[in-house]
């Protein structure tokens, strides 16, 4: 790997950020979010200098020409805590910016002695993230404030089979605790649905719900005791690579309904930091439904920045107690890298058109930043 560290010193001879002014430490470098918040930063009127700690030598975002510094961490928590108070000390930190579910619990962890040295954005407790990221409690929350949301049942392994006559089928089964669509299945009846538990060897607990016919509209947000300080709205317009994936081309547009829901549930949970809400139209009863919580940064903020929102920047200005207004965003189409360039591709060679442009896609910060996607192209290949 000597030729790893030869190519992060290489980056670093002409990374031109001597002029940046506030230090920010980004502690969870591991996480696939964190090279979009880092082109954020980047792309913020304040001068940032960027810190990155990481539990992987090889983390594609070490190779940005954005980062300041690199710090090989471990993965026990106290040793894990140590390096990350040394490396505040040492770089004069200003802002610790998580991004990943595991990295904000981390933080939220060890926030009394973090805190103490450096500033923290809001961030929610302990309580508050172990409701969310367990979609079973969460549901159960939902339905004890009627906020909407589909009809949920609790499956424990290996005999703890909930009475089905509650439940309209077509159904889907989830993980309690999961992202990205793992672990998601649809069934057509409740004896197709029983016969998969009964021949699976599942070990962990599982949630059902109704299938709602319709389509996903998400919320993105950041919030300081329970109030929305930005936020912005998208839909999906092409599946990922599941059917129950986040979809690769997205369009902004503005939903009061969703806004309005979205509102309630956050005061309700007293919400501090950022969340990505997954929310689902109901097709037959024209209705907004409440579907989970990504406690964290997104795979479409790239998009929400495109779009008009700089979410890392506003919640290091959080951080800062400096106040804003939520910054309005524009109605614009967003592709991800990958999907644009399959959009060129056909537009090319097939003559599909698209009215989504190369500005509204990743492809510019892919093109200014190229060295993460080789490294992690090569790791993949």
């Amino acid at each position: 790997m000597i030729w790893l560290d030869y190519l992060c010193q290489a980056k670093k001879g002409s990374s031109g950020l001597e002029s940046r002014k506030i230090d920010v430490l980004i502690p969870d470098g591991e996480s696939v979010f964190s090279l979009a918040v880092l082109h954020g930063l980047s792309q913020a009127d304040e001068k940032f200098r960027v810190h990155l700690i990481s539990q992987n030598r090889c983390s594609p975002v070490r190779f940005s020409r954005y980062i300041e510094s690199f710090t090989l961490c471990p993965e026990e928590d106290e040793a894990r805590l140590h390096c990350i108070l040394r490396a505040i000390r040492e770089r004069g930190i200003d802002i610790l910016l998580p991004v990943h579910e595991l990295g904000l619990k981390f933080v939220v962890k060890h926030k009394t002695r973090l805190e103490s040295l450096v500033r923290i954005p809001p961030i929610a407790d302990a309580d508050s993230f172990a409701l969310v990221s367990d979609k079973g409690r969460l549901a159960h929350f939902l339905e004890a404030h009627n906020l909407a949301s589909p009809c949920t049942l609790r499956y424990i392994p290996p005999h703890d089979v909930p009475d089905l006559t509650a439940l309209q089928f077509p159904a889907l089964i989830k993980p309690a605790e999961g992202a990205n669509g793992r672990g998601i299945k649809r069934f057509e009846t409740a004896s197709s649905l029983l016969e998969y538990f009964e021949a699976e060897a599942v070990d962990e607990d599982y949630i059902i719900q109704n299938y709602i016919d319709g389509y996903d509209i998400d919320c993105s947000v950041l919030c300081s005791d329970g109030e929305i300080l930005a936020y912005t709205i998208q839909k999906g317009l092409a599946v990922g690579c599941g059917d129950y994936q986040a979809p690769t081309e997205i369009e902004f547009l503005h939903d009061q309904a969703v806004y309005d829901l979205v509102s309630r549930m956050l005061r309700k949970l007293s919400w501090s930091g950022v969340a990505h809400i997954d929310l689902r139209y109901d097709a037959v009863s024209g209705k907004i439904n409440i579907i989970e919580i990504n406690p964290r940064y997104w795979g479409s903020l790239p998009g929400s920045l495109i779009a008009g929102v700089n979410f890392p920047h506003l919640a290091c200005l959080a951080t800062q107690n400096i106040s804003f207004l939520a910054p309005d965003y524009h109605h614009v189409k967003y592709a991800a890298a990958k999907a644009a360039l399959r959009l060129i591709r056909d537009k090319i060679f097939k003559g599909v058109k698209t009215d989504i442009r190369i500005g509204d896609t990743d492809l510019p910060n892919v093109l200014k930043d190229p060295l993460p996607e080789i490294v992690r192209l090569f790791f993949r290949c």
